[in-house]
């Protein structure tokens, strides 16, 4: 699956709302001026035999007169002004493309990757250059009304089971516990990314070193490394001591 360009857009720090009653509306078509580049076709790596060996490169995708395809302008120095108004993203993985490749949204919105392809496809969020979350989709099922009835993701070695929320199976809050090479870098990240600190990572007494945080839809993730091998005698005496301290 190629790769996706998401652009995040929001107002400064200092932004304040206010009711505009006269407020324009910023209209127009960026242009390309010049030759355009020659772009390599984009390899395909994985599942060939259904995506082909490459796909045209959207780095640089012209329309009628030189319109560029995708384009987002940023306005800065705004203080105040109305409410932004934003609606979902939706990132639909529709012939080993994901299509819009170019969306933009505000912080804290949701988005939604929808796949349309007959071939489960592997969704990679990142954040600038680190990695968010890698998901990769093992098995995918659909009910009649288009939303998903069941989902394997796999990140690592481990498999993660879910489906939408329905009428007959509503949505609850759950807690994950998560193993990653580097508990502090992924909580970093996490945090970066919307999540709302709930516990910084700490040495633990049983060997791990783990930190929690709650993601914007509610549900608490543990993120751990295990740093330390500790004997079943040694964890006895250190789970005792931890009960004393009422850990």
């Amino acid at each position: 699956m190629l790769g996706l360009l998401t652009a995040l857009t929001a107002p400064a720090a200092a932004y304040d709302v206010v009711t505009v009653p006269d407020g324009g509306v910023l209209q127009g078509t960026v242009r390309f001026s010049g030759t355009p580049p020659r772009l390599e076709p984009t390899t395909v790596s994985r599942n060939r035999d259904v995506c082909g060996d490459s796909k045209e490169s959207e780095a640089l995708v012209l329309g009628p007169e030189s319109g560029v395809r995708g384009s987002v302008i940023l306005v800065g120095g705004v203080a105040r002004g109305k409410q932004p108004t934003t609606t979902d993203v939706v990132l639909d993985s529709s012939k080993c493309l994901f299509v819009p490749h170019v969306s933009a949204t505000t912080p804290g919105e949701r988005g939604r990757v929808k796949n349309s392809d007959a071939l489960v496809h592997n969704p990679h969020g990142l954040l600038g250059k680190p990695t968010v979350f890698n998901a990769k989709t093992t098995e995918q099922l659909m009910r009649p009304d288009g939303k998903i009835g069941h989902t394997e993701l796999r990140v690592g070695d481990s498999l993660i089971m879910l489906s939408e929320a329905s009428e007959s199976h509503p949505a609850t809050p759950v807690m994950l516990h998560v193993y990653v090479e580097d508990v502090d870098a992924a909580f970093e990240r996490a945090v970066a990314a919307g999540g709302t600190v709930v516990s910084k990572p700490t040495n633990q007494f049983y060997g791990d070193r783990s930190g929690g945080v709650k993601e914007p839809s509610g549900n608490t993730i543990w993120i751990a490394t295990h740093v330390e091998d500790v004997a079943p005698d040694e964890l006895k005496r250190r789970a005792a001591e931890a009960m004393k301290g009422g850990g």
